[in-house]
């Protein structure tokens, strides 16, 4: 828009210098001089500009408009725009978690309790605890081998297998370990955190640490 306007501007500024030569009066006659009078018309100057004169402004006004379309558009008086080209999306990996099957033994681990494994591997309580030997008032020490019944589910009557909602962030407690982060949520397997989290490891974790609970 700016460069249209300052061409025309110039075009108009052109013409009317053109046309104000064109229409500037005769010198006046010399004093002392009597213009003869006569009933006859005066000679008019004409008002019209030549063709020459019309060639000219013509041409500069060609010569303006080819020197504008030269000059490259700029932004705020610095270098030429570039376009901007958006970043790239990164990527966000998928990561797949375990797949929670049933094993045919278990080996408690330090802070583990029978009824944590009922819950991570949906069983029976019952048949879990017929099986090896246990009641509510067991307390097996770690290291212990349990057998894990293949049939059986977990049963309401005991409250809801998952004991926190998830997924969702957890930090680190001092004294946690995979598989007591595991069993406060309950329907959480130590595998499943690990491999969300990316870890070497149950032992790669510190207090203040903030881990996915898948």
């Amino acid at each position: 828009m700016r460069k249209r306007t300052f061409t025309l501007n110039l075009v108009a500024v052109l013409l009317a210098l053109t046309i104000a030569a064109c229409q500037r009066p005769a010198s006046q006659a010399p004093a002392g001089v009597t213009e003869p009078t006569s009933s006859e018309l005066d000679f008019v100057v004409g008002t019209e500009p030549s063709q020459a004169m019309v060639d000219d402004a013509v041409k500069a006004t060609e010569t303006a408009i080819a020197m504008m379309t030269m000059i490259p558009a700029q932004s705020g008086g610095g270098a030429p725009a570039e376009a901007i080209q958006p970043p790239e999306p990164t990527a966000i990996p998928v990561i797949a978690t375990p797949e929670l099957s049933r094993p045919s033994t278990y080996t408690l681990q330090p802070g583990e309790w029978p009824i944590c494994i009922a819950r991570r591997y949906d069983l029976d309580i019952g048949a879990l605890f017929s099986a090896n030997g246990l009641n509510m008032n067991s307390k097996p020490a770690a290291g212990a081998v349990l057998t894990i019944p293949q049939s059986g589910n977990w049963s309401s009557a005991y409250g809801p297998r998952a004991l926190k909602p998830h997924p969702t962030d957890y930090t680190v407690q001092a004294g946690d370990t995979i598989y007591t982060i595991a069993c406060r949520f309950g329907d959480v397997s130590p595998e499943a955190i690990i491999a969300v989290n990316q870890l070497s490891g149950p032992g790669g974790i510190s207090a203040g640490q903030t881990l996915r609970i898948p």
